[in-house]
């Protein structure tokens, strides 16, 4: 009945305590350790679910798939707003402003342009219009974000489970924006494209059920981001987000085509998680 204790013993081995408690209760006392499996912040029971999932009868395995999918998503919002705090997202303010029109934010005025603007008319109050406004020119298509996650043979156990918490923290936090998703190892497989919304929850079960297989060959898939980035999205800020263990085995070939991602106005992040 200690629940704590029912939990840190799932989250030290999950495929023999779940063994074990079925030895010594049956189905009730598998339910209660999966139950207790909550206890704590949950990147334990991701961890464990990543080692021993594939041990684990069918029946026990959706049950707590559906725990980890909650702790999973649970965690990519708390460390969003921890960690990413009140970062902007949506529409950005570009260097250019323009006479406001009838439909333009409020919020996108520019003060001093517009305070500049009236005392260069000398005009009065009583003889200002909307035109006298100036605004802030907006980015069109918000922000664009592609993420290439490497899923072969090398990247199993506690990397996967990284992965999974920092992807889903990020996609929570820019979930305004236009992001689009891949998997790859030897061969690319798309999740999602730019042109399409964000499901966290369809993510989140995506992220649990990858198996880490194949070879890293990532240049097919910086070639599937660079085509996203060209033909779907319009926005002036570009970003590329990689996660690998670095195995690359195609490197060269990926360098040429990082170059090319510089040359066209697109930024790169790398992380990589510990050996």
């Amino acid at each position: 009945d200690n629940r704590d204790a029912l939990g840190a013993i799932g989250h030290f081995n999950l495929s023999e305590a779940l063994k074990g408690a079925q030895q010594i209760g049956g189905k009730e006392a598998q339910d209660k350790l999966i139950a207790c499996l909550s206890a704590g912040t949950g990147e334990n029971l991701l961890k464990q679910w990543f080692i021993h999932r594939n041990n684990l009868p069918e029946q026990v395995k959706l049950k707590v798939k559906e725990l980890a999918k909650k702790m999973l998503i649970e965690l990519g919002i708390y460390y969003s707003r921890a960690r990413l705090g009140s970062a902007t997202t949506g529409p950005t303010p570009i260097n250019i402003v323009r006479p406001y029109t009838i439909g333009d934010d409020f919020e996108n005025i520019d003060l001093e342009e517009t305070i500049f603007n009236l005392l260069e008319k000398g005009k009065k109050l009583d003889h200002i219009n909307y035109d006298d406004f100036f605004v802030y020119e907006t980015a069109k298509g918000l922000r664009s974000l592609c993420f290439e996650l490497d899923i072969s043979g090398s990247m199993t156990g506690e990397k996967l489970a990284y992965m999974a918490i920092c992807v889903t923290m990020l996609v929570y936090g820019m979930r305004k924006d236009e992001i689009a998703i891949a998997f790859f190892e030897s061969d690319t497989h798309v999740l999602k494209e730019l042109s399409k919304k964000v499901d966290l929850e369809k993510l989140a079960d995506e992220l649990l059920s990858v198996s880490a297989k194949g070879g890293t060959r990532l240049q097919s898939a910086l070639e599937w981001a660079k085509k996203q980035f060209k033909e779907k999205s319009s926005s002036r800020e570009k970003l590329n987000v990689l996660f690998t263990d670095a195995e690359i085995y195609d490197l060269q070939q990926s360098i040429e085509t990082l170059r090319i991602f510089r040359s066209l106005g697109i930024d790169f992040i790398l992380v990589c998680p510990e050996s």
